[in-house]
């Protein structure tokens, strides 16, 4: 649409639009209507007017030479609102800021980007800090501890969700197991039987799993004083496994002989101080041995989640956690150098097309104003060529009507004002396009070294916020 605008431009009179002769010209028929030329003529030529004496224009032509001056002053107006128009546009397509501005857009980008570096140094160095010195503490704590190997890594969510998940499902499918064999002796069969069996198979299970989690490891510890943490934990692993199950047992046995009155309790705890091992019956024994695997099993998960070596896992994960902080704030700031570089170069290939096209435009006003001087010229002559015919015309239909001769100054020819013709010096406006032309001619050819500089102040800005194991590796 600029361009069209632009080809077209020497139509629009800003702000006397309605005055552009181009959309409203001259015409001849339409003219000669609207003065009623031809009805005047002939009504002042049967009565022999003007009379034959007369030597001034008569009130038709005095009419017809003041419509014809309206519109020659309505192109006058028009022709300068339109070199007005032309002036302002071509001032306001100036190219040189914008590629001053693009030449120089490397070290604006460096300076940006090390803005954006800046914004971030701060907390940067802290988060660096505070990875670098759990990294110290780690490294105390292996040396505390004589451990000369890594830890165990650490579990991914979805490993961590899953096993949460089967150690639910181990106390569930304890407990359902568990309520089938209690069914039997519940009134309330299989429903009321897994309220017991629910019980004991959760404390069965979680107490085996955090057992082996928080203190069955400090068997593994360097510490005596630790290691008694273990081996009290491994008894109580112990009692806790042989509890439950025995409890589970028995309790089992006691459903079976009585009705749950409350009577069933008492004799489950008198039958196990008698005969611990006592149990009734080969389903009493696959109780048992169910429970204890269990726990077993909950056991050893609990043992093996995370390092075995006790707060080994918790001191490493702290130091992951650090790490993957630091590297998330570097992966932000490197992001926002990503979308910087690309904001600049986007930049300047939109500053290259809108300086091309606007030393087009600049050319076609230029174009466009070297012709208003001759265009004015022609709107001026045609004026006067319809003043002569509509006046003609006036003498010619009043003579042809008359009995009289008409007056001498019908041979006279009707002259108007004259009016001094525009002329348009384009030589300042070429040697400004000239120039702005030289300049986006510069651009272009600096244009591919311009985005190496950006790439080269990129890449040394983006390796100034490296990840910490980068720091590690260089230490």
């Amino acid at each position: 649409m600029g361009i069209v605008r632009s080809l077209f431009g020497w139509m629009q009179a800003t702000p006397a639009s309605g005055d552009n002769p181009a959309l409203y010209p001259l015409d001849f028929d339409e003219l000669k209507k609207e003065l009623g030329v031809v009805d005047e003529a002939r009504r002042m030529g049967v009565h022999n007017n003007p009379p034959e004496d007369k030597t001034g224009l008569s009130a038709i032509e005095e009419r017809i030479v003041s419509r014809i001056e309206e519109y020659r002053h309505k192109v006058i107006g028009w022709s300068h609102d339109h070199m007005v128009y032309l002036k302002r546009h071509m001032s306001e397509l100036d190219v040189t800021k914008d590629i001053n501005r693009a030449r120089e857009s490397s070290e604006e980008f460096k300076r940006r980007a090390n803005d954006v570096i800046a914004s971030h140094d701060h907390e940067l160095h802290q988060l660096d800090a505070e990875a670098q010195r759990l990294t110290t503490e780690l490294e105390l704590f292996k040396a505390k501890n004589r451990l000369d190997r890594e830890p165990k890594q650490p579990m991914g969510a979805l490993s961590r969700w899953l096993w949460i998940l089967i150690i639910a499902l181990l106390v569930i499918l304890e407990g359902a197991a568990n309520a089938y064999f209690f069914s039997a002796g519940l009134a309330g069969g299989l429903a009321q039987g897994f309220v017991y069996a629910g019980m004991l198979s959760a404390i069965n299970v979680l107490g085996g799993f955090f057992i082996g989690k928080k203190g069955l490891k400090y068997l593994w510890h360097v510490s005596p004083f630790a290691k008694l943490i273990g081996v009290i934990s491994l008894l109580a692993a112990l009692a806790l496994l042989f509890g439950i199950a025995l409890i589970t047992t028995h309790l089992r046995d006691a459903f079976a002989v009585v009705t749950l009155d409350g009577d069933a309790m008492a004799i489950a705890h008198q039958t196990m101080l008698a005969s611990p091992f006592g149990f009734h019956g080969i389903d009493s024994i696959i109780l048992f041995l169910m429970s204890a695997i269990f726990s077993i099993l909950a056991l050893v998960k609990g043992l093996t989640w995370g390092d075995i070596y006790p707060g080994y896992s918790s001191t490493s994960d702290r130091v992951i956690e650090a790490r993957a902080l630091h590297d998330s704030q570097v992966e932000l700031v490197r992001d926002e150098l990503s979308d910087l570089k690309e904001e600049f170069e986007k930049t300047l290939d939109s500053t290259l097309e809108t300086a091309k096209r606007d030393i087009v435009k600049l050319k076609e006003l230029a174009e466009n104003k070297s012709l208003a001087g001759q265009r004015f010229t022609n709107y001026q002559g045609k004026a006067e060529h319809m003043l002569h015919a509509l006046i003609e015309l006036f003498r010619t239909e009043n003579t042809i009507h008359r009995k009289t001769p008409a007056p001498a100054y019908f041979n006279e020819k009707v002259l108007l004002p004259p009016v001094e013709a525009k002329e348009v010096d384009l030589q300042d406006d070429l040697i400004d396009i000239a120039r702005q032309e030289a300049l986006l001619d510069e651009l272009l050819a600096q244009v591919e070294p311009i985005r190496g500089q950006i790439q080269s102040a990129f890449v040394s800005c983006y390796d100034q916020v490296t990840p910490l194991r980068d720091h590690l590796k260089s230490a």
